[in-house]
C-alpha cells in the first residue's frame, strides 16, 4: 500500500507569513547562527507553519478514517497564537531545532481535541509535550546557542483553520502539499 508522510499544522495567512519570514531573516543574520552556518538547514520561507500533529507514514485507509473523524468532531472556536520568544529544542543552549514560539491554552486544547480522533485510526502519535512554535532552522548536529540571540517582537497570529499537509521528500528537503483544510468554529 502506498504511504504518505502527513502532518496537521496551522498555515499562516500571507500577512503572518511575511512577518515570520522577516523574523527568520533576523535569525539568519545573527552572528551566533552564522558561526554554525555549515550545520544549518533553513526551512524554506514559503513553508513556515506551526505543526499540531506529525503523523508520519499513513496509508489511505488510515487517512480516510482520520478525516472522517475530524469532519464529525466539533471544532473549537477560532483563536489567536502569540509568538514572542526564541525557542530551541531539545533544550537551550544545546539545540537541533530553533525558531519562534509562545504558550497558548486554546491551541493546547485544539491539539488535545484532535489527538483521540487521530489515535482511533490506529496511529501512534509522538509522546513529546506539545509546544506551539514555528521552526526556522534545523541543525544537522546539536549546536550551542549563545548570547546575544535575536529578540523578537510579538506576532499575534489569528488561527482560523487546521491544514492537513503531505511532506514530499525532494533532494533539497521536503516540499509541503496542502491536502485539506478543517475550519475552526466562528469565534
Amino acid at each position: 500500500m502506498p504511504m504518505k508522510r502527513l502532518f496537521f499544522a496551522i498555515r499562516p495567512s500571507p500577512e503572518i507569513l511575511r512577518e515570520l519570514q522577516a523574523r527568520q531573516q533576523v535569525f539568519k543574520d545573527n552572528a551566533c547562527l552564522k558561526s554554525h552556518a555549515k550545520v544549518c538547514r533553513w526551512i524554506d520561507p514559503k513553508d513556515l507553519h506551526m505543526t499540531l500533529h506529525f503523523l508520519g507514514p499513513v496509508v489511505s485507509e488510515e487517512r480516510a478514517r482520520i478525516e472522517q473523524g475530524l469532519s464529525a468532531m466539533p471544532w473549537p472556536p477560532a483563536c489567536s497564537q502569540r509568538l514572542d520568544h526564541l525557542v530551541a529544542f531539545p533544550k537551550k543552549p544545546e539545540a537541533t531545532v530553533a525558531g519562534i514560539g509562545g504558550l497558548n491554552a486554546s491551541l493546547e486544547e485544539l491539539h488535545m481535541r484532535m489527538k483521540p480522533v487521530i489515535q482511533s485510526s490506529g496511529l501512534i502519535l509522538e509522546q513529546r509535550r506539545f509546544y506551539p512554535h514555528v521552526t526556522f532552522v534545523r541543525f544537522q548536529e546539536a549546536v550551542e546557542l549563545v548570547e546575544p540571540l535575536p529578540v523578537f517582537s510579538l506576532i499575534d497570529w489569528p488561527i482560523q483553520a487546521v491544514t492537513l499537509f503531505e511532506s514530499v521528500p525532494t533532494p533539497n528537503g521536503s516540499r509541503y502539499e496542502i491536502l485539506r483544510e478543517f475550519p475552526l468554529a466562528p469565534a
